[in-house]
């Protein structure tokens, strides 16, 4: 009888490590971006007033620094966002294009030094740094001078 309990505990703990979390959301004029965590994958959905279901965008980490970071551009204009990945394989899933895709790291996304160093004091407004920490992206995004409001559902970003 013992051993059924055990087997319960372990199966319960295999089915809960396996949902999505949600982590943020992250908001710049009526677009939104969900951020979900799952063990070692971020998924990002997008949502506006026009579209419900943008599709997903996730990255998988792990390994020895177990790290990725990327950038959300807010493009008002268009209505759209994009996700580039700074240290990122990013993968995709269902993506109505018009609205959220997966960009390229260049000159005209950001402000790069003349040493290929990527500035993280830029002045972009519609850009917002995405990495696994909460607390250090916050504090990251903090110093910059991005109108992108976050809002973090996880005790970790404090």
């Amino acid at each position: 009888m013992d051993w059924i309990i055990k087997l319960l505990l372990i199966v319960s703990l295999l089915v809960s490590c396996d949902r999505e979390k949600k982590v943020a959301t992250y908001t710049y004029d009526d677009m939104t971006v969900t951020r979900f965590e799952n063990t070692n994958r971020t998924t990002f959905y997008f949502s506006s007033p026009l579209v419900k279901d943008g599709g997903r965008i996730w990255v998988n980490y792990s390994g020895i620094d177990s790290y990725f970071e990327v950038m959300l551009k807010f493009d008002t204009k268009n209505n759209e966002v994009t996700i580039i990945p700074c240290d990122a394989y990013l993968e995709s899933e269902g993506l109505d294009t018009t609205y959220f895709k997966i960009g390229r790291l260049n000159f005209e996304n950001m402000k790069v030094n003349p040493f290929g160093v990527v500035n993280r004091n830029y002045e972009n407004l519609e850009f917002y740094t995405v990495i696994p920490s909460t607390r250090y992206e916050k504090e990251r995004n903090l110093k910059t001078k991005t109108k992108v409001k976050a809002i973090y559902y996880d005790k970790n970003s404090d």
